[in-house]
């Protein structure tokens, strides 16, 4: 898709906010409206969450057991609510924010070139442990240890390669799971201190990464002195790991002075035109519960560099390579 296509030329039919006293102050429009409310604004969005509130009755704030905080969602069945999102857009209420930051907020995270793609399918329990198949001593005990989701995230990989970011959701029992990440920071050479923070960015990477840096939240860098080259993305989602879930941040593009490539926003080159990096999309489905929903089997989202270009450029630029590690039980 043209970059150029994307815009917010959505004709708007009949968008009316009813009057309501009751807000939606917890729904999950509330990160959106939150964000693209200009703090000087005269008019606020009271009206709008007034009008969201109205369905919540209907399911509009129903939990989901596979979703993170930072996820904003807008159910199909209330699309009218979407409705007025755009047209509210297209009438120019929120001129005071950037085209590209209302786009990730709006546009659904679910992205088109990864989901018309097959991920790498693998049958290895060497890799991919069979956790259903554990005792039930064992599976009391949470499934897999951080140790083996290590494993799993760094096996098979080229010794000409380096890992900077992955993750891995791993699912066990009927309803438990976790989901592991493994993140590259860079710090100055002599910077010997650490952290584990890691940051989000907000929107559709696939879509929009070729218009530029899609929102961040720098809090490493602001509380930390680190900057993260890999974030985790959150946004308007209705598919769980339709997406990559770890994207480089703009940092990435910045710092090493690479590009997603025109064939992919998934493979990205160095300024003379060489692959550099690339998303690897493992799935390893369990024979026991290949008749549950997709996302009750394990996948491994993970981005692989090129090692000797990697140490030139921080040799080069005086840094260093630190990773960050977190392990999340899910559902929360």
């Amino acid at each position: 898709m043209e970059k150029d296509r994307l815009t917010f030329e959505a004709t708007p039919n009949e968008y009316t906010l009813l009057a309501s006293e009751r807000y939606a102050k917890s729904s999950a429009y509330q990160n959106f409206l939150s964000l693209v409310e200009h703090p000087n604004e005269a008019k606020s969005s009271n009206d709008i969450r007034g009008y969201i509130a109205q369905f919540s009755s209907d399911g509009l704030n129903r939990e989901d057991g596979y979703g993170e905080p930072e996820d904003l969602r807008i159910p199909p069945w209330n699309q009218d609510i979407s409705n007025v999102l755009y047209g509210e857009e297209k009438s120019g209420r929120w001129n005071s924010s950037s085209l590209l930051s209302k786009k990730s907020m709006l546009i659904p995270l679910e992205d088109p070139f990864l989901l018309t793609d097959m991920p790498q399918i693998v049958y290895d329990e060497a890799w991919f442990p069979d956790v259903l198949g554990r005792s039930h001593e064992e599976a009391k005990k949470g499934g897999l240890s951080v140790e083996e989701l290590h494993d799993i995230v760094y096996k098979n990989i080229n010794s000409s390669e380096i890992l900077l970011a992955a993750c891995t959701w791993y699912p066990w029992n009927y309803r438990d799971g976790c989901i592991f990440y493994e993140l590259a920071q860079i710090k100055s050479v002599y910077d010997l201190s650490s952290n584990n923070q890691i940051d989000c960015c907000v929107g559709n990477f696939g879509l929009l990464t070729y218009e530029g840096d899609i929102e961040e939240s720098h809090i490493a860098c602001k509380r930390y002195d680190s900057i993260n080259l890999f974030n985790k993305i959150r946004g308007n989602i209705k598919i769980p790991f339709g997406n990559g879930q770890v994207v480089p941040s703009s940092a990435w593009r910045k710092i090493f002075h690479c590009e997603p490539s025109a064939e992919s926003p998934y493979r990205w080159i160095d300024e003379n035109g060489v692959e550099v990096l690339r998303l690897d999309r493992i799935a390893s489905p369990i024979r026991e519960a290949t008749r549950e929903v997709y996302i009750r089997q394990p996948i491994l989202f993970r981005w692989i560099c090129n090692k000797e270009w990697l140490k030139q450029k921080l040799e080069e630029l005086q840094l260093r390579v630190c990773f960050i590690t977190s392990y999340e039980r899910m559902p929360f």
